[in-house]
């Protein structure tokens, strides 16, 4: 294969795991404040995410999913 191809490859290998690894923490973040008594609404302003996928996040305990990832 092609050096900058497979460079570039590694690239966004790399750019995806932080993606997810950065999705991971919000999503443990948004969890954790609703668990500790703020209001879905309050934590999905500060989150910048609609109130469905606070309630979505809490369903699911947090876990990342692949529509998250697309």
């Amino acid at each position: 294969m092609n050096p900058r191809l497979e460079a570039a490859a590694a690239d966004l290998d790399d750019a995806r795991e932080k993606y997810r690894a950065s999705l991971e923490l919000r999503n443990y973040l948004v969890v954790a404040a609703v668990d500790h008594g703020m209001s879905q609404r309050a934590v999905a302003a500060a989150a910048h995410v609609a109130v469905s996928r606070v309630s979505a996040l809490l369903l699911t305990g947090g876990r990342v999913d692949e529509a998250q990832l697309n």
